[in-house]
């Protein structure tokens, strides 16, 4: 292998429209295609209750969600796939044809999906996943190894004719119980089976109506890493194709050995190819022909390269078998949030080797690239996911303008949770239902979301370029980039050097490019070599066309150890007039859109190719309020797609604009959105002199708690008086509670709102200090009355509330909303709050401004506002983090400024 070096034929010129505008298809694949949106995953992980889901489901609902995916979970405590399990289920399509919501069915018991909550295994033993644990080791004659190979010439060797301890390259075969032999046919029909055709039999009158999609979770032909996948049926079949046995190879599969680069290959592409076909081509066969979309992501899509290899070969093959490539942000955020500065997640730490850092950018643009070429831009994308209590609305709603621009649109929050007790707190939270204190509040975020979402799918991506990928990287994957994942318990370290490039090197030169690519907002897809033999042709205008995409220029791959055919294939787009650019040389490339000004290569763009031409939408990544100059060829609307207004009308963006760090805008065709406001009353004109309103009050909505976790015990001091009124827990019935020792009768009260689970029963404490002993740890235990928490004080509350953090006033724990008092005098345009860790309500003079959730957190309030004094009511709700943790952390108003 070598590096590409083949030379440009096209000379710089300014972009034009390469792909074909038109209304959208309405279906996919023959299926009619979902609307974009949010379709959250319902964590089922209780006592799954009737009147409940309703309840939930109304949430849902009212939110603005388009459906909702039906999750078995952990804590789950309705059978798996019992009666009552599709009683529930049909119930809740029942509830959701009235509503007009659809369902997703989640696939499995949990995860990863092909187990059936493990009846796939217990159906036959031989449908367990089999993999081959590598290194180096003494001969054990008396139990030898799968396959051993002599280290000095990585010959095959039998190990009982070996004098015990004599050195060797030993290869077990293991059994891994926690999932299934994704290569053998049978399995994957039982995995149907046991789960596909149950869903039928109880439930086929709702398909294709309520019921829209099946939902696959974690694909993959090995569950773990450190391992090399293995099955007879892969064995069987390299030897029908190639005549020998697979065990011979082995030692390539991890060692510099003559021939290693071919056989690497072949056996990737070969475990893929089996993979594909006999485990998730029937899936997705089955969920199509009975009306139904099949979506879902790879165990580990975010890579790294290695990883991928040896997980399932391949991620965009998979993308195109399915009805809607989907992925999983899991692991790729970054604190930062500054995606075009860093191209990985996740720090370097001194001293550790194994660690995997991911490339975002590579993991959206590799599923939108198939979306744009054969699934009508649609990508379904798990969002959010695993944040933590911590997260923060603001960072959510940065994350999705991030991802949205990317191309995700169908939306699936991780998660909603249906209840948070019996430990599935901490069960990769946060929920973003009703849990959270601001969820009424987030149907304005969602929203936004899904305008975005649906304004992105106006005519099809501009990409005149497409980046080819190199089907031979396998041949890098030695034994030492299969051990080195954050995960592998494999200690493998390869005693042979190879001459070829190290695959950690390869990826990072390909994802600097794509990083580069998006700096200089030049757009493009992705393509693999394999998609030029089976979808690409060449037109006589000299592009290449893949699906519904047409590209004029391709970059050619880091390494140039390109098939016979692809080679033919290229110099045949050459000789057509087609450009082939060496890796990496942008130079030749225009961007998309004249953009220019300090920092903004850190402005993440979409252009869209439609009928009247080119529109864009723009995301500030760049950690800072940026001044960009835009200059267009036609006169385009500036839509800020939060406000749902356009703003402004023009070649260029007005003298005053500037670009809060997160904010978004389209520039869009006239007449697309009709709805406007002065650009001066919106959040990109530059502030004028700020006048703070007088503030006059600040109270909570709701009384306080003091809240401890993970304890069985807890202490505390009353002071001034009876100030507490309820006690919260788990299990209140099951689990009395003592009181200085005595044990405590039990009066129901209504549940915490924060969930179900905290059940509630009348207290009364007097002045002094008390104590609290349940018979067993509680995940959480809170005290509610008119009090403020100093340490383990709790005092009778008196006076309001200032600006400010209101933990550190007393409210530590505090869930729910506060409500904010001001009053101003005269007209104003625009209101600017500072706030930490929750959303805000905005009103004036009793008129509804608006919901404030992300940057700038600014709100346009001019039509509210009258001569003379305004009233100005903000409720503020927090997030559940303090109370689910009492980390104590920050929260509430610091500020409020007018404009």
């Amino acid at each position: 292998m070598k590096p590409s070096s083949r030379i440009p034929t096209a000379t710089r010129t300014r972009t034009q429209p390469t792909n074909t505008p038109g209304p959208l298809a309405g279906t996919i694949r023959g299926l009619r295609e979902p609307e974009v949106g949010l379709y959250p995953f319902w964590f089922w992980n209780g006592d799954q209750q009737e009147d409940e889901l309703i309840r939930q489901i109304g949430m849902v609902h009212a939110s603005g969600c388009k459906g909702i995916a039906i999750h078995a979970r952990r804590g789950n405590r309705t059978p798996y796939l019992s009666d009552r399990w599709f009683a529930l289920i049909r119930l809740m399509c029942g509830e959701a044809r009235r509503l007009g919501l659809k369902i997703w069915i989640y696939d499995e018991d949990g995860y990863p999906s092909g187990n059936a909550g493990g009846r796939v295994q217990q159906a036959d033993p031989d449908f367990i996943q089999q993999s081959l644990l590598f290194g180096y080791g003494p001969s054990d004659p008396a139990a030898p190894a799968f396959a051993a190979f002599d280290p000095a010439t990585w010959a095959l060797v039998d190990e009982t004719a070996l004098p015990a301890g004599t050195e060797l390259l030993r290869f077990q075969h293991i059994r891994f119980r926690y999932h299934v032999d994704t290569f053998n046919p049978a399995a994957g029909r039982c995995f149907v089976q046991l789960t596909h055709e149950q869903y039928a039999k109880h439930l086929s009158e709702y398909f294709g109506q309520v019921i829209q999609a099946f939902y696959t979770d974690d694909e993959s032909f090995t569950l773990g890493f450190g391992k090399l996948p293995w099955s007879g049926y892969l064995d069987a079949e390299w030897t029908r194709r190639h005549g020998d046995s697979l065990r011979t190879h082995l030692a390539q599969l991890v060692e510099e050995v003559p021939g290693c680069g071919d056989v690497r290959v072949r056996f990737y592409a070969l475990a893929q190819e089996l993979f594909l076909k006999h485990f998730i081509a029937p899936q997705r066969d089955w969920c199509e022909s009975h009306g139904l979309l099949y979506t879902g992501h790879l165990c580990y899509d975010e890579g790294p390269l290695r990883v991928e290899i040896s997980g399932y070969g391949s991620s965009m093959p998979y993308y195109r078998l399915e009805t809607i490539p989907a992925i999983d942000d899991f692991l790729c955020d970054l604190p930062s949030q500054r995606y075009l500065d860093e191209p990985f997640t996740g720090a370097v730490k001194p001293g550790v080797v194994r660690e995997c850092r991911y490339p975002p950018l590579m993991l959206y643009k590799k599923a939108s690239s198939v979306a744009h070429q054969f699934a009508n831009d649609l990508v379904s994308t798990e969002v959010l996911t695993a944040l933590g209590w911590r997260l923060t609305p603001g960072f959510a709603d940065k994350q999705m303008r991030f991802e949205i621009a990317m191309g995700v649109n169908l939306i699936t929050p991780h998660a909603f949770y249906y209840t948070l007790g019996r430990g599935t707190v901490n069960d990769c939270p946060p929920s973003y239902f009703f849990q959270q204190p601001g969820f009424p509040f987030m149907g304005a975020m969602f929203a936004a979301w899904t305008r975005m979402a649906e304004l992105l799918r106006r005519g099809t991506f501009h990409a005149p370029l497409l980046l080819l990928r190199n089907r031979r990287l396998a041949a890098l994957q030695n034994g030492g980039a299969i051990a080195w994942a954050f995960d592998s318990e494999s200690t493998f370290e390869p005693r042979t050097l190879s001459a070829a490039p190290d695959l950690n090197a390869v990826e990072r030169v390909e994802v600097h490019t794509v990083l580069r690519l998006h700096r200089a907002h030049v757009g493009f897809d992705f393509g693999e070599e394999s998609s030029l033999a089976d979808d690409a042709a060449i037109t006589p205008e000299g592009r290449i066309r893949i699906g519904r995409m047409t590209y004029s220029a391709v970059m050619l791959p880091p390494l140039d150890d390109l098939d016979p055919a692809t080679t033919a294939w290229l110099d045949a787009f050459r000789k057509q007039g087609g450009a082939v650019i060496p890796h990496g040389l942008l130079h030749s490339l225009a961007p998309d859109l004249d953009l220019r000004g300090e920092g903004c290569e850190e402005i993440l763009v979409q252009a869209r190719d439609t009928a009247e031409g080119l529109e864009y939408f723009l995301v500030n990544l760049s950690g800072k309020t940026l001044h960009p100059e835009i200059r267009m060829d036609r006169i385009l609307d500036l839509y800020d797609p939060t406000a749902d207004r356009v703003i402004h009308t023009g070649t260029t963006l007005p003298a005053t604009f500037e670009f809060p760090d997160g904010s978004a805008f389209f520039l869009l065709t006239p007449g697309v959105k009709t709805e406007r406001i002065p650009f001066e009353r919106s959040v990109f004109a530059t502030p004028a002199d700020p006048v703070a309103p007088r503030f006059l009050s600040a109270r909570p909505l709701r009384d306080n708690v003091y809240v401890a976790v993970n304890t069985e015990t807890v202490a505390f001091k009353v002071e001034g008086g009876d100030t507490i009124h309820t006690l919260y827990g788990e299990d209140l019935d099951e689990h009395q509670p003592r009181l200085d020792g005595t044990p405590l009768a039990v009066e129901r009260t209504a549940p915490h709102p924060a969930d179900p689970c905290y059940t509630g029963t009348t207290l009364a404490c007097g002045p002094g200090r008390h104590r609290i002993d349940f018979p067993a740890r509680r995940n959480l235990i809170a005290l509610e009355g008119a009090f403020r928490v100093d340490g383990d004080t709790l005092r009778v509350s008196a006076g309001s509330c200032v600006e400010g953090d209101l933990a550190a006033q007393g409210f530590p724990s505090y869930w729910g909303q506060f409500e904010y008092r001001y009053e101003f005098s005269g007209r104003f345009r625009r209101i600017e709050v500072a706030l930490t860790a929750g959303l805000a309500q905005i009103s004036v003079n009793g008129t509804d401004c608006g919901i404030l959730s992300g940057t700038p957190f600014r709100l346009d309030i001019a039509d509210a506002c009258h001569e003379g004094t305004n009233q100005l009511v903000i409720r503020f709700a927090n997030t559940t983090r303090n109370f689910v943790t009492s980390d104590h952390a920050p929260f509430g108003i610091q500020a409020v400024r007018l404009f």
